[in-house]
C-alpha cells in the first residue's frame, strides 16, 4: 500500500465550529498531486452513558442543526483546553441532563470521523446517577428534554431508528462490550 504525505496545507474557511483545510497530498509511489479537505474541529469531544441506581439511563432529546430535527442522545460535548475528560464528561453531564454521578468510568476513545477530522471522542458510564442541585445549566443553543429510559430498552430504541447519532451507538456499543 503505497502511503500518502501532505505537501501543503491552506486554511480556506472558518466558520466557529469548524475550519475548512485544504491539503495537497501525493503518494510516495510518485501519483501526481492532489488537493483534498479536511476538518478541523475540537481535538477532544466526549459522550457519557448515565445510569441511575434504578436502572434507567438519562436521555436528552435536543434539536439537532445538522439535520433540523430533535435527536435522542446522552450527554456529551468538547472538552475544553486544559481539562481532563472524565471531568468534562461530568461536567456535560450535569450542564445537559442536570444529573450528577460519583462513578464516572471510561469506556473507552475512538475517532469520531477520522475521514475527515482527527477528533477523538472519549467515551464514559456514569453510574448511580442522581439529580444535581440546581438541574441542568444550558448554553443558548441548547433545550436539552430529559428521557428517562430503562437500560433494557435501549437496544429496542436503536433498532427502530429512534436513536440515531452514530457515536451515541458507539457509546452504547462500548458499554455492551466493556
Amino acid at each position: 500500500m503505497a502511503r500518502w504525505h501532505r505537501s501543503g496545507t491552506s486554511r480556506v474557511g472558518a466558520f466557529g465550529v469548524f475550519d475548512v483545510l485544504a491539503h495537497e497530498v501525493r503518494r510516495d509511489d510518485g501519483d501526481p498531486a492532489r488537493r483534498i479537505h479536511t476538518l478541523e474541529t475540537p481535538l477532544e469531544w466526549c459522550n457519557v452513558v448515565p445510569i441511575t441506581p434504578s436502572g434507567d439511563v438519562v436521555l436528552i432529546r435536543l434539536h439537532r442543526f445538522g439535520i433540523d430535527a430533535p435527536s435522542l442522545e446522552i450527554p456529551g460535548g468538547l472538552i475544553d483546553p486544559g481539562e481532563q475528560p472524565i471531568d468534562a464528561a461530568r461536567r456535560e453531564l450535569r450542564e445537559e441532563s442536570g444529573y450528577e454521578s460519583d462513578e464516572v468510568s471510561p469506556l473507552g476513545v475512538v475517532h469520531a470521523n477520522p475521514a475527515l477530522q482527527p477528533t477523538r471522542l472519549h467515551m464514559f458510564v456514569a453510574r448511580n446517577c442522581r439529580p444535581a442541585p440546581g438541574g441542568q445549566q444550558l448554553d443558548e443553543l441548547e433545550d436539552c428534554e430529559v428521557v428517562l429510559v430503562p437500560l433494557s430498552e435501549i437496544d429496542a430504541l436503536l433498532r427502530r431508528g429512534e436513536i440515531t447519532h452514530a457515536l451515541v451507538w458507539t457509546a452504547f456499543h462500548a458499554l455492551r462490550v466493556q
